[in-house]
């Protein structure tokens, strides 16, 4: 939706302090455009996501428009991914849930200390909260699917929440990182964690610098 964003997250080359050139769609212009792909059969599907244009309400609300008029407007019936704001209320992640097929909330970093650090502008409350509020629902979902009572509202929601964690960026070790995978999987039932080799953007101190990103570490961390 757009690369202007708020947060000073050190790893992200769309921080607030990046010297970038920024951009952005309005909600209607976007669903169009993913319209139109989907009509002419360029995309099958589409991601959404947004640096934070303001607050994280603001931008989810900006996100749930986008995806209410592509899937009301435009009749889009196909694979939409929606990114989840951290600190994002949970009424507006509900809301998000009744037009994506799949959503995400990215854990960023494998430990509080490090996303302090390092992006801190977030906190685990800010990730978690809103990762435990689509579980809950994902959950009661399935309950009502189960006694024959499921809401159209939510029958999009088939694939359900994943989520990204960057790998190499802070000084934790891969048993830190894969205990913290086991967590989400069995607390918030994540259909998967993807991983994201740390490439350096800038000179900030704060972070490693390696000649390469450490794919052979991610690599290693899927097959985990």
């Amino acid at each position: 939706l757009s690369n202007a964003c708020s947060y000073n997250c050190a790893y992200c080359v769309n921080r607030r302090s990046s010297n970038v050139r920024r951009a952005a769609f309005q909600p209607e212009d976007l669903a169009r455009t993913i319209a139109d792909f989907a009509a002419r059969g360029v995309i099958r599907g589409a991601f959404i996501s947004s640096g934070v244009l303001g607050t994280p309400d603001e931008t989810m609300e900006r996100l749930i428009w986008t995806a209410r008029t592509l899937r009301e407007r435009y009749g889009y019936r196909d694979y939409l991914h929606l990114k989840v704001i951290p600190g994002a209320s949970p009424d507006l992640v509900r809301r998000a849930m009744r037009y994506a097929t799949r959503v995400s909330v990215n854990i960023e970093l494998p430990s509080e200390e490090s996303l302090l650090r390092i992006a801190p502008d977030k906190s685990p409350d800010a990730i978690l909260t809103p990762m435990t509020t689509i579980a809950d629902q994902l959950r009661e979902l399935a309950e009502k699917e189960l006694v024959g009572t499921s809401s159209d509202s939510f029958s999009g929601m088939t694939a359900g929440q994943t989520t990204q964690l960057i790998v190499g960026a802070s000084p934790e070790s891969d048993a830190v990182i894969l205990r913290l995978a086991h967590h989400l999987y069995t607390r918030f039932n994540v259909r998967r964690v993807y991983y994201s080799a740390f490439r350096p953007e800038g000179t900030d101190p704060s972070l490693p610098h390696p000649a390469v990103p450490p794919y052979g570490r991610e690599f290693r961390l899927y097959q985990a």
